[in-house]
């Protein structure tokens, strides 16, 4: 039995994420045929000692809780040498021949270090972009976007300072720019350590690319989705067109963007249902009016089990963020032969034709968006046109079967360099 180590940021039980979810759904496919797996994440909230561990179970996959003490210092929050020691030690007494990192939070860029001088062979998926941006995905703290690409140093220490306003008491906004700048210099090189980058789209790969990775550490990797059975569609008859929002609710995924977008349109011609669970409940609270006046459908958290039946009562989904690096919603409105509506973003228009398979709006824009809706309810045979020609997706079984792969050329590549 081969043992490969999956490293995250956060359990599935504690935060039911993209990232999280998808570790997990990757982990139950590699049941079975031949890897034993771990799943490791960092836990803050242990009162216990640097490295004590906590294991269980979540749906038949290991997960092992791994203690890190929170520091009140801005550079142990992406380097630790401490925690990344302790991680490789952990790594290599548990028998891991490969690790796998999905996400570093909370176990810092030093973990990969650590790793690389204990001789562990490390393949990363890059999910996001936190390796150049503090908040992860360029969405500054006013709701506006970063250029594309690492942002300035000064930029990043201004996002964060209005983030943590208790920061400005701390530190000179000059003495946090220095620290934003060692931060991108330390992760780059970090990152460079691995043995193979696997980026999910093309748009992390040019950002990657922008941040000085070199081209020949990345492969282009995208993401599989569990192969849920669609539902027969509900039968929808005369009544409104059926709009759905999927997904975690925080001012990144735009929520706010939709209801204005909603509330442009006459009464009675759609109906709105929102799934998903709240992030950011200060920032939700102020749209919780707006949403109860429209008539907006508020169903709260669902599970994976509860995704096909969700998308089977659904004409369109729509997908109003401000930023996406990958966009798993999309690909499970095609699995269930759904059209979508999403804000034109790079990563986006990687899956979404317009047009063709969905309708783009800019990001952000809301009277762009009020006019793609009125489209969607309004102009006859575009909801059957455009749900006609969406693709088939990626399965995560097909990842599991094309990691396998990169896993023994990892691993011969390895030997052969220790020989």
């Amino acid at each position: 039995m081969k043992r490969v180590a999956f490293v995250l940021h956060e359990s599935p039980i504690r935060r039911n994420a993209g990232v999280e979810l998808y570790v997990l759904n990757l982990a139950r496919e590699f049941q079975g045929t031949g890897w034993d797996v771990e799943c490791i994440y960092p836990d803050p909230r242990s009162p216990e000692p640097l490295g004590t561990v906590t294991r269980d179970v979540v749906e038949g996959v290991a997960f092992t809780a791994f203690s890190v003490p929170v520091k009140p210092d801005l550079v142990a929050r992406f380097m630790d040498d401490e925690i990344g020691l302790a991680l490789a030690g952990y790594l290599v007494s548990s028998g891991a021949q490969l690790v796998h990192v999905h996400h570093l939070i909370g176990f810092t860029g030093s973990a990969l270090t650590a790793m690389a001088n204990a001789g562990l062979p490390v393949v990363m998926t890059v999910h996001d972009a936190w390796f150049c941006c503090n908040q992860c995905h360029f969405v500054r703290w006013d709701g506006q976007i970063c250029a594309e690409g690492p942002p300035s140093d000064e930029l990043c220490a201004t996002c964060l300072m209005e983030r943590v306003p208790n920061l400005k008491a701390m530190y000179p906004h000059e003495a946090v720019t220095k620290i934003m700048r060692a931060r991108t210099a330390f992760l780059t090189e970090a990152l460079a350590k691995t043995d193979v980058l696997l980026a999910a789209s093309w748009y992390t790969r040019e950002n990657l690319l922008r941040a000085g990775i070199p081209e020949g550490k990345i492969v282009l990797a995208p993401l599989g989705i569990p192969g849920f059975e669609p539902q027969q569609p509900i039968p929808r008859g005369a009544g409104p067109i059926r709009l759905g929002y999927l997904g975690n609710i925080s001012i990144k995924k735009g929520l706010d963007v939709l209801l204005e977008a909603y509330a442009g349109l006459p009464r009675g011609v759609a109906e709105l249902s929102v799934h998903g669970a709240v992030i950011q409940p200060e920032w939700f609270q102020m749209l919780s009016g707006l949403a109860e006046a429209l008539g907006v459908n508020l169903y709260g958290a669902y599970q994976p089990l509860e995704l096909p039946g969700i998308l089977a009562g659904l004409d369109a989904v729509i997908i109003p963020s401000r930023e996406e690096s990958y966009s798993l919603v999309v690909r499970e409105a095609f699995h269930a032969g759904l059209p979508v509506v999403a804000s034109r973003l790079p990563a986006i228009e990687e899956a979404v034709d317009h047009e063709i398979n969905g309708l783009l709006f800019a990001p952000g824009d809301a009277a762009g968006l009020t006019e793609a809706l009125a489209r969607i309810v309004g102009e006859p045979g575009l909801l059957e046109r455009l749900g006609s020609n969406v693709p088939a997706v990626r399965s995560i079984s097909d990842d599991r079967k094309k990691l396998e792969k990169l896993y023994a050329t990892v691993l011969e590549r390895s030997k052969a360099e220790q020989a």
